[in-house]
């Protein structure tokens, strides 16, 4: 899901010692379709993060969890209809700081729509503010105005557009 380019902007840190590496990623994420993302991602939610928890270092950088308090299981299991888990890259350990994509840590608060994937990890256009999201063209979505290559629509509007796609990608598979 992302192209990750990253380039240290401090000194190696060892454990113990004062120093940390600071990574800043240089990247960009790989454009999906509505329909494209329905089928990579086994758990969709519409939620709210409620709490940001432990970071911990992974090889070369930092992944930070959180949960979901979720407010509208979209795909999934039954296990997802209240809570959910994700993590994002950034975050702050003993031996590293890492600046997240987007350049800012999600809040506890932040009404997301998720896409998980399979690793946990999430995929974080659609960010819901006063019940409408930003929509870029790559999309792809029936929302859209054709005229312009990024509109505001109404998130409800957007979660019934994407549970009309499940729907119709299990009945695919049934198929």
């Amino acid at each position: 899901v992302l192209l990750l380019l990253m380039s240290a902007c401090t000194g190696c840190a060892q454990e113990g010692t004062a120093s940390k590496t600071v990574h800043h990623f240089e990247a960009c994420y790989a454009s999906f379709t509505l329909e494209e993302l329905c089928e990579r991602s086994p758990v969709i939610v519409r939620g709210t993060i409620s709490k940001i928890g432990k970071s911990t270092d992974v090889q070369d950088t930092v992944h930070t969890s959180f949960t979901i308090d979720v407010t509208d299981l979209i795909k999934g299991g039954s296990k997802y209809a209240s809570k959910a888990t994700s993590w994002f890259e950034g975050g702050e350990t003993k031996c590293q700081i890492v600046t997240p994509l987007s350049g800012a840590f999600p809040q506890v608060g932040e009404e997301h729509i998720f896409f998980i994937s399979t690793d946990g990890s999430y995929y974080p256009f659609y960010q819901v503010r006063d019940n409408t999201v930003g929509l870029p063209e790559f999309s792809e979505s029936k929302l859209l105005n054709a005229s312009t290559t990024q509109q505001t629509v109404s998130a409800d509007a957007l979660v019934a557009e994407i549970k009309d796609i499940v729907a119709a990608q299990a009945n695919t598979a049934k198929q």
